[in-house]
């Protein structure tokens, strides 16, 4: 193999990073240009051969780097969440229940618009390549957030809230007076959101995931400052404040120190344009946003549903009491049960970060990303098991920790240990989904949410059946439908691999500029001038 067939081959090992690397256009044959790019190979050449004395070690020690900041980025919500909760079973007593129910019910719903902010993220990490691209999606952004506020908007101040909670969740009056107040005050978080996972995913493309938790962590210490100065304000009269105003402190400080971490740390190292690829455009990153978005919306409409149908039936065959008795602890459940498992969901960012060529690092294999995403999920299947599974200590936290009654924390337990398999389907899924971003198949991940909500579905009609009932069988239907998501993304992988040419749609893909074909053809045309298949439509010089 000669010189220029070992260059050509190092820059299709290449050819996946997004660097400023400037790949030839084909046909090239400018002696001055092709100086330029056999000194851009002997650079990749050398990189590559850096690359290589890279050990085991320190590639993990790379991974951790990278992933521990997104635990803090994941686990934070979370703990914010109950943070909340405590300060809702602190200061409300008196209607601890109440307002509990009410504050979950409108927390999901809020969820269900602020989770399509959420795939905004995704767009920074895989589709943005210069300042021009990342000033479109701004854009876009901002403009997604608006209409999901808007709309959020419209049922918290509209009838249509009254009927969602009052007629289809069979809650009480004063529930769902207090449920559509706290969402028409929530109403301006999608729009926050939007801007804030946007600016986060540019942190995490270039690495800078430290400034990312950092920023997360922000809005976790500044909800939990908030819920303890209002304790000691008049705010002890209308406890609704404490939610709302804690989360929108959390928001603002996230947003703020997001995006100011980006254009201090990441704006310069976006070019203005490239030369390698056509600027992106608003369709592109709606082709690639609305399939990630239907999976997030229809994971995250499962627990709304789940509460929903959990409430018709004791409210049915019980009592009102009993069915916001359940919803509470579900409220409770759901959040201490994804605060040790909800960092997995970060593990699909792995494999688009990592395998692939970049001048920090060589291209990981998949074998060695697999069994690294593997032993963290098994790592969180362990803490699930000490902390739910030893006798007391799940006792102790919904008492001692999130502050529940010793009625609704005895209703926790079992749901507790029922989430625990949980971790293992989400830390699967999440690395197969993985593969699936990093090869921009996300339209193969559509099946896996429209059967997760039908799933959802199937299971609340028949589980009822074997005598669950309560927050039980809200976490069993939970569980199940996570179960199927996962073997749909499996099926897609799979797929891909046997068919890696099969391309569903190609609305999003980014088609490099071709030189001019005219000057192609003449170039041909010099070079055979009697081959029919040149013919620039000039005639032909005789023979």
């Amino acid at each position: 193999m000669d010189k220029d067939d070992a260059t050509e081959l190092s820059l299709l090992d290449g050819a996946s990073a997004r660097d400023d690397t400037i790949r030839p256009a084909d046909g090239e044959v400018n002696a001055e240009k092709d100086g330029e790019i056999v000194a851009e190979q002997d650079v990749e050449i050398k990189t590559d051969g850096d690359a290589k004395v890279m050990t085991t070690a320190e590639k993990l020690i790379m991974l951790t780097k990278f992933m521990l900041p997104l635990v803090i980025t994941q686990m934070v919500p979370d703990a914010a969440e109950q943070a909340i909760n405590i300060g809702i079973t602190s200061i409300a007593s008196d209607e601890m229940v109440t307002l509990l129910a009410s504050y979950g019910l409108a927390a999901y719903v809020t969820r269900i618009f602020a989770a399509n902010s959420m795939e905004l993220r995704n767009i920074s990490i895989v589709l943005v390549n210069t300042k021009r691209d990342n000033f479109k999606m701004t854009i876009f952004s901002l403009v997604i957030g608006t209409i999901l506020s808007v709309m959020l908007l419209i049922i918290g101040l509209t009838p249509l809230g009254t009927w969602l909670i009052r007629d289809v969740h069979r809650q009480s009056q004063e529930v769902s007076d207090t449920t559509c107040s706290i969402i028409a005050y929530l109403s301006i978080t999608p729009l926050i959101e939007a801007a804030a996972y946007y600016y986060e995913g540019g942190l995490i493309y270039h690495k800078l995931t430290l400034y990312a938790g950092a920023a997360k962590f922000a809005d976790f210490l500044m909800q939990v400052i908030f819920v303890i100065g209002l304790l000691f304000t008049p705010t002890r009269t209308e406890p609704v404040l404490v939610p709302v105003s804690a989360l929108y402190a959390g928001l603002i400080a996230r947003l703020i120190l997001a995006v100011g971490f980006w254009y201090v740390f990441a704006r310069d190292k976006l070019p203005v344009t490239s030369s390698r690829e056509k600027p992106l455009t608003v369709g592109q990153g709606i082709c690639f946003w609305f399939p990630l978005t239907l999976v997030r919306l229809a994971q995250v409409l499962g627990r709304p549903i789940i509460n929903l149908v959990v409430s018709r039936n004791l409210a049915v065959n019980v009592s009102e009491e009993a069915a916001a008795q359940a919803v509470a602890v579900l409220t409770a459940v759901y959040p201490t049960s994804r605060v040790f498992f909800s960092w997995l969901t970060d593990l699909r960012t792995v494999v688009p970060t990592f395998h692939k060529q970049t001048d920090m690092h060589p291209k990981f294999k998949m074998k060695f990303l697999t069994l690294y995403a593997t032993s963290c999920t098994l790592l969180v299947f362990l803490i699930n098991i000490i902390l739910f599974i030893t006798p007391g200590v799940a006792y102790g936290i919904m008492t001692k920790v999130v502050g529940l009654t010793d009625e609704l924390a005895q209703l926790s337990l079992m749901p507790l240990k029922i989430s625990m398999g949980i971790s293992l389907l989400i830390g699967m899924r999440s690395h197969l989904s993985g593969i699936l971003l990093a090869k921009k198949k996300t339209i193969y991940l559509t099946p896996s949410a429209i059967f997760r909500f039908l799933s959802i579905l199937l299971a609340l009609a028949t589980v009822p059946k074997l005598g669950l009932s309560g927050a039980n069988l809200g976490v069993t239907c939970l569980e199940f439908s996570f179960a199927v998501e996962l073997f749909f993304v499996a099926l897609a992988c799979v797929l891909v691999k046997l068919k890696p040419d099969l391309d569903i749609t190609s609305c999003w893909k980014r088609n490099k500029p071709k030189p001019e074909d005219v000057t192609l053809m003449e170039a041909a045309a010099a070079v055979n001038p009697n081959d029919s298949s040149n013919n620039t439509g000039a005639p032909h010089a005789p023979p």
